[in-house]
Order: structure tokens, then sequence, then C-alpha cells
């Protein structure tokens, strides 16, 4: 049966700071890779968030060569976050990669 519990936020920052700690693998960035792929992408907010990540400024050196988004099609509003992410990181615009097809037909060297 389901919890019913309520959750209780910390009314204080103190108090929040136990479950905040820097020390949270979070905090410490993504593991260094070099191909990250988002299957089912939708928009492709996931892969985005991924790679400023991984690739926060032009200068920032990462092992990290593509994000692969991958879904059976495209919708619409993926170019308009597209446009939106590139107007504020156009240093971004090589590094991720849409693929519209079946994600059964996706394999590590297609």
């Amino acid at each position: 049966t389901p919890s019913t519990t309520p959750l209780i936020l910390p009314s204080t920052p103190q108090s929040a700071h136990p479950t905040t700690t820097p020390s949270s693998p979070a905090h410490n960035g993504p593991p260094p890779t070099k191909h990250i792929v988002d299957l089912c992408a939708g928009h492709g907010l996931l892969a985005w968030v991924l790679l400023l990540l991984c690739c926060p400024t032009p200068k920032h050196r990462s092992q990290l060569k593509a994000v692969f988004c991958i879904d059976r099609s495209k919708p619409p509003s993926a170019d308009h976050l597209e446009r939106c992410v590139l107007d504020r990181w156009p240093h971004l615009a090589p590094k991720l990669r849409y693929i519209e097809g079946d994600i059964q037909e996706a394999s590590p060297t297609s």
C-alpha cells in the first residue's frame, strides 16, 4: 500500500543543509564519457541539460564528443528548444544530433 506519510520540507536553509551537501554525485558533474544517448527523447530537454553540464563554456574541456536524441519523430517543440538553447550557448550546436527512428534499430555503431 502507498505510504500516507506527508513529505515535510525543512523550514530553514540551515536544516536543509544535510540534504544538499556538495559531496552528492549530482554536484560532482556527469561522469567522463564520449557519448550520451537520450532514448525516447521527445523534445530533447534532458539531452540539452546533460550537454550543458558537460560543456558549460566554449573553453571548457570535455571528453564528450556527441549527444544523440533518438525518437520516432521529432516534435516541433524540439526545434524551438534548440533555437532557445543555441541563442544562449551557440558552442553546443555541433555536439547534439537528433535521430528520428525506432529505438530498436539503434545500435552503438549507427
